[in-house]
C-alpha cells in the first residue's frame, strides 16, 4: 500500500483577484480523494515541481509551512 499526495488547483473556483483554492489530492490503493486546504493562492506563484509557493510570493514561508503540516498530518494518519 502506497500513499501518494500532491497539491492541485481548482481554477474553476477562482476569486475575482485571480487566486484559486489549493486542494490536496491523496491516493491510496487506487482510490483518490481531494481535500481543501483552505488556502487561496495565485497560480503564477506556485511551483508545480516542488509543490510549494515560490519564495518571492507574499507569505510564502508561512503557506509552505502550512502545506508541510497538512502533508505530515496525512502521513501520520496513514502510518497509525
Amino acid at each position: 500500500m502506497r500513499l501518494i499526495s500532491s497539491f492541485t488547483f481548482k481554477k474553476g473556483k477562482a476569486k475575482k483577484d485571480g487566486s484559486c483554492p489549493l486542494y490536496i489530492r491523496v491516493t491510496l490503493n487506487q482510490k483518490r480523494i481531494e481535500l481543501s486546504t483552505g488556502i487561496f493562492i495565485l497560480p503564477c506563484e506556485w511551483n508545480e515541481v516542488t509543490q510549494k509557493l515560490e519564495p518571492f510570493a507574499n507569505g510564502a514561508q508561512t503557506f509552505n509551512n502550512r502545506l508541510n503540516k497538512i502533508t505530515t498530518d496525512i502521513n501520520d494518519i496513514y502510518i497509525s
